[in-house]
């Protein structure tokens, strides 16, 4: 067909999403050329796919000794592995400590284990259905598992690819493979975007002896084989690629170890002129990791040092209940470029960090002021001067000991001077 169009030498563009094929086929091969591609962590970081929680659960599966039929692990052997009293209960616990009331869709090893698992859910409270290729209610049940009807539903060899839910909340790999094609096609039906969705989180049934060929997010990724992924483990890959050391043994060191805080710790105890690259090509930050969370001036401190050791271009940052909120000007270029800052910023403070959009700073005045008065005072009067960091209002209805309290918590809430005029009640 492309032999016969070619004769009116028309421009040919070719758009994948999977350009590597289990059959060895490459759409790639067809064009020659690749003008443009993007990673999932770029597409995370722009809002247009969820990012990920991932969470791996090791079982005694012993895979080592399972039969392989094209390439993967033959279906009967691995559905008796998982069948097994102990691998459900693991499986339905750890769904429970992770997941609990999400809604979820978990890949089975077959249609047994599928049944299996869809009566373990249903005895727990869960509403649950099996789906898989002789399932004659196939559209009434997706239909409800988009309605939220089902809350979760435990699927064979049916929803792998194709299968578009964005308000998925989790997805469970509750059936092992060594194929990075299926493991990636998996993953993919959780990472839509959805109202209100902040991520997706990935439950990952592993073996725990490690089988060499077995995929999982460590191996998909390319990570160190001892590697505990502690969040999104696409972004790990992106930060720790980058990392480049002139000293061997920092290399080793780096190599042998099994999170983003141990490789922070080593750049740290490193020489500057040792590190060339820190994690994702940045400079490398200097901090104590907090064991508990510090506390609210201490946390705006480390926040801010390492918001000026990075060269990021930020607004404020403030407190909020347990987060640290930094704003911004730019949200959409924050969320992008720093999501590592983010990272070592909780690492710092132990907390939870928040980027968000900076309010303009004469309105945030205003909304301060306008909140510590109280029932009958107005502002009738409020400007802000930047270059003097002065504020001038005038408010009606203030009492003498109403006035001085005003301006002593306008001027500590906000660091700016004001000067404070208005008419005064006197009783």
């Amino acid at each position: 067909m492309l032999k016969f169009f070619s004769k009116s030498n028309p421009t040919l563009i070719g758009l994948t999403a999977t350009p590597r094929r289990s059959d060895g086929r490459s759409a790639i091969s067809l064009f020659g050329e690749i003008v443009y591609s993007i990673e999932q962590t770029e597409l995370q970081d722009l809002g247009f796919l969820s990012p990920i929680k991932y969470y791996s659960t090791k079982a005694k599966l012993n895979l080592d000794n399972l039969a392989m039929t094209a390439g993967d692990f033959q279906v009967n052997s691995l559905s008796e592995k998982m069948m097994a009293p102990e691998i459900r209960k693991l499986t339905i616990n750890a769904w429970i400590e992770r997941a609990y009331s999400k809604k979820t869709i978990v890949f089975c090893a077959s249609v047994k284990h599928a049944h299996a698992l869809c009566d373990d859910f249903n005895s727990i409270g869960i509403t649950s259905k099996a789906l898989h290729g002789h399932s004659k209610d196939r559209n009434e049940v997706l239909n409800d598992f988009k309605e939220g009807k089902i809350k979760v539903i435990l699927n064979y060899n049916i929803l792998t690819e194709g299968y578009d839910e964005p308000s998925i909340e989790c997805v469970l790999l509750a059936r092992p493979t060594t194929s990075p094609l299926v493991y990636n096609q998996c993953l993919g039906r959780g990472l839509r975007t959805y109202p209100g969705k902040k991520n997706c989180t990935i439950i990952d049934i592993v073996d725990r002896s490690t089988h060499q060929l077995q995929y999982s997010a460590t191996q998909l990724n390319g990570l160190p084989d001892k590697w505990v992924t502690t969040g999104d483990p696409f972004k790990e890959r992106r930060y720790l690629s980058k990392v480049k050391v002139n000293d061997p043994s920092a290399y080793l060191k780096i190599q042998s170890a099994e999170n983003l805080k141990d490789v922070q710790k080593v750049l740290m105890e490193l020489p500057p002129d040792t590190v060339l690259a820190g994690l994702d090509g940045l400079p490398t930050p200097k901090y104590s990791q907090a064991k508990d969370p510090l506390g609210a001036l201490e946390s705006v401190e480390e926040a801010t040092k390492i918001l000026f050791f990075l060269g990021v271009q930020f607004k404020e940052v403030s407190i909020k209940s347990a987060q640290v909120v930094v704003s911004f000007d730019d949200l959409e270029t924050a969320s992008k470029d720093y999501s590592l800052c983010k990272w070592h910023i909780a690492q710092a403070t132990n907390r939870q960090v928040i980027f968000t959009k900076g309010v303009d700073d004469t309105n945030k005045k205003k909304r301060t002021l306008r909140g510590l008065l109280k029932k009958g005072q107005r502002i009738r009067y409020f400007d802000f001067d930047a270059s003097s960091n002065l504020v001038q209002a005038y408010i009606t209805g203030l009492t003498r000991s109403d006035f001085d309290a005003t301006k002593i918590g306008f001027e500590s809430m906000t660091n700016t001077k004001i000067s404070l005029k208005g008419s005064i009640v006197l009783f």
